[in-house]
């Protein structure tokens, strides 16, 4: 990034960062997390500020339909055979095979050779990481976790995890509710 721009305005049209907002506004339609990434170096994120977002249905869908288009959009700006390059590879093959594993794990009818095709794929994205990128707990839940509990459902239900919904409530929801049911007093006007 270049440390003489302080806000994005001030970015040139050909930096790393503009062409990856510019990528995310127009051909990945996010714009939401596209103003937060402005946001976010306007606020100091040029100065190595961490930048923090949640992901909503939209953007996570997205983020996984056009992460391709993003990575094209910064690997114009690299020089060819520099460090930089390489770890773009390496986070290519990393959401690659993230991408085969939950297109695994969350199948509802889900075969015995994908399930040990599964495995294969959580140990690879796993070793990968931590080779790279350093270990980090999720990392591994998808590595020793998920595989083994794919193969329970398997084995007891004769299906994937796809069948476990994510439709419940969420655990803030249902704390609130029981605070207000027992903070309210229900018959007040009888």
């Amino acid at each position: 990034m270049h440390s003489t721009a302080s806000s994005f305005s001030e970015l040139s049209s050909t930096s790393p960062l503009n062409r990856y907002v510019t990528t995310l506004r127009n051909e990945c339609h996010m714009s939401r997390l596209a103003y937060k990434v402005v946001r976010w170096f306007n606020d100091g994120g040029h100065k190595g500020k961490s930048f923090d977002f949640r992901f909503t249905g939209k953007e996570s869908r997205g983020f996984l339909k056009y992460f391709m288009f993003l990575i094209a959009s910064v690997m114009s700006c690299v020089p060819a055979g520099s460090s930089s390059e390489f770890h773009l590879h390496v986070l290519c093959y990393l959401c690659l095979t993230l991408k085969d594993c939950v297109s695994l794990f969350s199948r509802v009818d889900i075969t015995t050779k994908h399930v040990s095709e599964l495995s294969v794929l959580c140990k690879r994205y796993f070793r990968t990481y931590v080779l790279f990128f350093g270990f980090h707990p999720t990392v591994w839940t998808i590595n020793h976790v998920v595989p083994a509990h794919t193969k329970e459902m398997r084995d007891k239900y004769g299906m994937g995890l796809g069948l476990n919904s994510m439709e419940g409530k969420e655990a803030k929801h249902i704390a609130i509710k029981k605070y207000s049911e027992h903070t309210s007093y229900h018959f007040r006007w009888q």
